[in-house]
């Protein structure tokens, strides 16, 4: 075992490596970087994500921050570069006071006590008549989807150009409020999100501007025997987990296969004999219940192919297990895995539509669902995204940034963060669409006082916070520095009235490291560098500036509250740190290699 001594200055020289990487990709005029690997693929991305996750850093302290960044990222969908700049500033500025300022601990604990009671406050305060919420009820329908298409079309100008990322947005838009409830919008999302991998399909050969979204469900195979006329009037289908002909006749004795032993050819005559009756037995049953097409897991033999083709049954066979479950699920119907479970009238399910689709090279099938059956729970998993780029590489590109953009419109209905220190959750009347305005008090004071209550509902009360738990809100703010530069003069009033020498050195390192955001945008824009900062805080500070209502330029206030809270945490984690220690493997006694040497 060895160990070895961390100093502040290793821990800012990574940082600082990851942030020349970042600097230049970010906002919506930054540049891509290309990622090479040895076995020679080319990847040219800004996704500070991607570039994060490609980057196989030997040092530890290197792995935490790029794994507690790419957490961060994959619950939130953006703010990796933020994170990066913001985290290397605060560094920076340490390595510099730090000795003169006392020790390490000192700041943890006043890192610790701004997270967990002054910023929490702070931020609702600040963004009181700041930020644009609306809540989620249908007279409202059209700012709710306003505000995500804006906050989509931000999230994407990043990566693509104007109109793809105005087309991407649309799409996402239709996907998620077509035929829904707007008071449904937050479960969809995230049915969205955790089905992600099964909702969408990649196609290659096409422009990104062809992808689009499909009523129903595409079944990534190609029919076996196809009878179109068969399903003119409806279609009724089964899904079989189990090869038919290998599966005895007994009910009792599911799971036993046939196995028949051929003497001679008068035993391999009754052999096909026994299964010709077999599959016929199967087929009547079909034919008895009305089901006119067969998905099943398994291969099709001939036999049973043509055996259905003269019954009208298409059948579409060696159908992946995930898109079984998933049209089990939205179908709401039961796979079958047994012989015995024919005769249940769970395991038949109905679909207005069955036809062959092309998708780019490949003829799959849509099975489309109807809609007066379908489930509300399950009616987002009828609907496929069908993502097109040139290469496949470009594919994942495209299809990694719409699911960004869902994490994004997830924390945008994210309100359980947007709570004071006491636990007052910050809500407005289901009727407001307007910006939040403070009734008494007086603004340049943080303290709690009781009127306060005005514009924070206890969760434990009636009233409005019954409308709030009924009807979801979506808060947002304008882009650009904006939640930065709000918060920098919200920090610069609390140490006005703070006391605390230790609490004022923590909220001061907070405020340089806020500066990082303007300042990157400012030199990746196309105006001068010294003057767009500052006209951007004086416009800020004076409220002259866009507000949420005619700014298309917008994020979730969530996101940013989230993002304080892991770059505090992960400050906090990275102070604690005092030295490196190199763990040895003990091998067995009867090997006679030597020991290995693994670094945690």
């Amino acid at each position: 075992m060895t160990d070895q001594e961390i100093e502040l200055l290793t821990i800012t020289t990574i940082c600082s490596s990851l942030e020349t990487i970042l600097k230049k990709c970010f906002g919506p005029n930054g540049l891509s970087v290309m990622l090479t690997t040895a076995s020679g693929t080319l990847l040219i991305t800004g996704s500070g994500t991607v570039i994060l996750q490609s980057l196989q850093l030997s040092h530890p302290i290197g792995r935490v921050l790029t794994n507690s960044i790419i957490t961060h990222c994959q619950h939130t969908g953006d703010n990796c570069k933020t994170f990066v700049f913001m985290l290397c500033r605060i560094l920076r500025r340490l390595c510099r006071e730090l000795p003169k300022n006392g020790n390490r601990m000192d700041v943890v604990c006043a890192l610790a006590h701004l997270k967990h009671t002054v910023l929490p406050a702070l931020v609702c305060r600040s963004f009181i008549g700041e930020s644009m919420t609306v809540c989620c009820t249908q007279d409202n329908l059209e700012q709710v989807r306003g505000a995500c298409s804006d906050m989509f079309s931000t999230t994407l100008q990043g990566r693509f150009n104007r109109p793809t990322a105005k087309h991407l947005a649309d799409v996402l838009v239709g996907m998620i409020f077509t035929e829904f409830d707007v008071a449904d919008i937050p479960a969809v999302i995230e049915e969205y999100i955790r089905h992600f991998k099964e909702v969408h399909i990649e196609v290659t050969g096409s422009a990104i501007q062809s992808t689009h979204f499909i009523e129903g469900v595409v079944v990534q195979r190609d029919f076996k025997v196809h009878v179109p006329q068969a399903m003119d009037h409806g279609v009724r289908f089964m899904l079989a987990a189990f090869d038919v002909l290998d599966s005895s006749t007994s009910t009792s004795s599911d799971d036993i296969p046939s196995v028949i032993r051929v003497k001679s050819t008068d035993h391999l005559s009754n052999t096909f004999e026994w299964k010709l009756k077999h599959v016929e037995g199967f087929i009547q049953l079909l034919s008895s219940r009305g089901v006119n097409l067969l998905l099943c897991a398994g291969v099709v033999s001939d036999i049973l192919a043509f055996r259905c083709h003269h019954a009208g049954i298409s059948v579409v066979h060696a159908v992946d297990e995930d898109d079984m479950k998933r049209l089990a699920l939205a179908f709401n119907v039961h796979i079958i895995y047994g012989w015995s479970e024919l005769l249940s009238s769970s395991v038949i399910g109905n679909a207005d539509l069955c036809k062959p689709m092309l998708l780019g090279t490949h003829r799959w099938v849509l099975l489309s669902p109807p809609a007066v059956t379908m489930r509300r729970c399950t009616r987002q998993l009828s609907r496929q995204l069908i993502v097109c780029a040139p290469t496949a590489g470009v594919c994942s590109q495209v299809a990694s940034a719409l699911r960004a953009c869902l994490k994004c419109a997830r924390m945008l209905f994210d309100m359980s963060v947007l709570c004071d220190g006491a636990g007052l959750m910050w809500s407005v009347p289901c009727t407001e669409h307007s910006h939040l305005t403070k009734e008494t008090g007086n603004m340049d004071t943080y303290d709690i006082p009781a009127e306060v209550h005005t514009t924070f509902d206890s969760r434990t009360t009636t009233g409005n916070s019954h409308s709030s738990r009924t009807h979801p809100h979506c808060a947002f703010i304008p882009a650009g520095g904006t939640f930065e530069t709000t918060l920098y003069k919200a920090l610069q009033q609390y140490k006005e009235q703070c006391n605390n020498t230790t609490l004022s050195h923590a909220a001061d390192l907070l405020q340089h490291g806020l500066q990082s955001v303007s300042g990157h945008l400012a030199q990746n824009s196309h105006t001068p560098s010294a003057a767009r900062p500052l006209v951007a805080a004086a416009m800020a500070m004076n409220h002259t500036r866009q507000d949420g209502v005619s700014s298309s330029v917008i994020e979730p206030l969530a996101s940013k509250v989230v993002l304080l809270h892991d770059l505090l945490s992960l400050l906090q984690q990275l102070l604690r740190v005092d030295k490196l220690v190199s763990v040895r493997r003990l091998c067995p006694q009867n090997d006679t290699q030597s020991d290995s040497e693994d670094s945690f």
